[in-house]
């Protein structure tokens, strides 16, 4: 594991300065496409409480887990990755989970799917109303940061509160669980490295560093750096639809996971609803600079990605952390 840090930008939401934010905001995401979040007003109790109902899904008996087992759609799985770079497969497992809205699309046959098959209340009594409320404090997360990259460049504030964009924004969440299997005190691959699809993801750690960065993928060798966890943080990156949308300005980064004991992440990934239109924002476009990306559904952007699937190219289909 490399021992390079990486220095994130850290955007204080409580700053009544929303300029003074985007400019550190910008500055982060045309460098990296990740950095910080703190103040943000999900308490430190709440957060324990989403972790400690992640790991006791974990801590079921296999036989418990795979009631709600499901390949593409919302359910448990496990990370069966193999990656060339280290020479090593994936090692741990995840649950996948939606947001439901009213009305929309829950054809499990579809990647992203639904409805979420909820662990049993006998089993896990608390664990429905706890999610519930995690994925709507994500949600309004997701729209406070998406107000600051609004002005980031240099559009109005409230620019990503269309309905076709994150006015009805849809999110997909992996609560992911890092072992090892056997004694070991090499690191170990938690994910192959990939870029996020979405428009921006909002990680959760349990304080185990694990999370690595690579700005330059094509380097050769390539340099990974170590993103640590910051207490009361989160940890948010620019996914492939924003590096879409604006021309390229901001950076969807490849990142990975290499860890050395257990670790516990929760990512929620934000989206815009499948109807809207990934496309260059106006104000990153000009005649001298055209936009690089032609116009896209957000559904069928999604679809050409799980099309691309084991495809080393930066709009990747894998979106765990």
């Amino acid at each position: 594991m490399e021992d390079h840090a990486a220095v994130l930008n850290t955007i204080d939401l409580s700053n009544h300065d929303i300029r003074q934010s985007a400019a550190l905001l910008k500055k982060a995401c045309a460098d990296s496409g990740f950095f910080y979040v703190i103040k943000h007003g999900i308490s430190e109790e709440f957060m324990n409480e989403v972790f400690s109902q992640a790991k006791k899904f974990f801590a079921l008996p296999e036989n418990e887990k795979m009631k709600v087992a499901c390949k593409n759609s919302p359910g448990y799985a496990k990370n069966l990755y193999f990656d060339q770079e280290t020479n090593q497969r994936s090692h741990g497992e995840i649950f996948r989970m939606i947001h439901e809205l009213p009305g929309s699309d829950q054809d499990a046959q579809k990647p992203f799917g639904g409805p979420n098959p909820w662990p049993s209340a006998d089993v896990l009594p608390a664990w429905k109303e706890t999610m519930l409320k995690y994925q709507q404090e994500m949600i309004n997360l997701g729209k406070a940061v998406a107000r600051i990259i609004a002005v980031a460049l240099d559009v109005n504030e409230d620019f990503f509160d269309q309905p076709n964009l994150l006015g009805n924004a849809l999110s997909y969440y992996n609560f992911n669980h890092y072992v090892q299997y056997g004694a070991s005190n090499k690191y170990t691959l938690g994910t192959l490295a990939h870029s996020d699809i979405f428009i921006i993801t909002i990680l959760a750690t349990n304080d185990v560093p694990g999370l690595q960065i690579c700005k330059n993928i094509d380097a050769n060798p390539r340099v990974w750096e170590n993103v640590l966890p910051l207490k009361g943080a989160f940890v948010i990156n620019i996914g492939d639809m924003l590096q879409w949308m604006s021309n390229g300005l901001f950076r969807s980064t490849k990142h990975r996971v290499l860890f050395r004991e257990e670790r516990y992440s929760l990512a929620c990934f934000v989206s815009p609803s499948l109807e809207g239109t990934i496309e260059c924002i106006p104000s990153c476009k000009s005649a001298e600079n055209p936009p690089k990306y032609p116009p896209i559904k957000c559904e069928k952007f999604i679809a050409n990605v799980y099309k691309k699937r084991g495809d080393d190219q930066n709009i990747s289909d894998h979106t765990k952390l």
